[in-house]
């Protein structure tokens, strides 16, 4: 019983550790965090997103963010590391907005992955962006990747990274696919599990 109780108050004392971890965390200047079920925050406030289709083509379903307003506009295409040409996940900065689509997959479901099957040679010719340039990067991993981190930035030349805010040091972690579980997730159900098996044991 006595080592139950310790047990749980570590796990306590680490979820403390978590929660000022994440606090100081968000301090960062905007730092933000989005995901194509409409999860996101900006420097650790919640933004919300929802379904809207995407003003350059309306075929294509998105997550649409009315909160983030960024300087540099474009687009923002991840893309799988085994073909390099088969596009993964897209972050489109809007003047209204960003908006965010992901491939659909069998097994996949609204608000998640809700464009189709797309190369890169297809998006550029066809629905690239007018209002600036595009950023490629690798997809994060496989189907259950927990994010891809994006710092756009001003080069020298003049030219801004799409979603670049002037005089700032923008961080996007782009959630991609479904997220894994949190530390705080994870720690609460440990804890839940831990209380159960007290609570069993004082019945008996």
């Amino acid at each position: 019983m006595r080592s139950l109780q310790k047990l749980l108050g570590i796990l306590v004392f680490i979820g403390l550790l978590s929660i000022f971890a994440g606090n100081s965390a968000a301090t960062l200047l905007n730092n933000i965090t989005i995901d194509e079920y409409g999860n996101g925050s900006i420097n650790g406030q919640p933004i919300y997103g929802f379904m809207e289709r995407d003003p350059l083509a309306p075929n294509l379903m998105a997550m649409y963010y009315p909160d983030i307003a960024p300087d540099a506009l474009g687009d923002f295409v991840l893309v799988e590391p085994s073909t390099q040409t088969t596009v993964s996940d897209v972050i489109r900065f809007e003047p209204n907005g960003v908006y965010f689509m992901s491939d659909m997959e069998p097994g996949d479901f609204a608000p998640a992955d809700t464009m189709p099957s797309i190369t890169l040679a297809t998006w550029v010719n066809s629905y690239l962006t007018p209002y600036g340039g595009t950023i490629l990067v690798n997809d994060a991993g496989d189907e259950f990747a927990s994010g891809v981190i994006y710092t756009p930035i001003h080069e020298s030349s003049g030219w801004y990274d799409p979603g670049y805010y002037l005089g700032s040091q923008t961080t996007y972690t782009i959630i991609s696919d479904v997220p894994e579980p949190s530390t705080l997730t994870l720690l609460g159900i440990g804890v839940s599990c831990l209380l159960a098996v007290v609570w069993r044991r004082r019945k008996q």
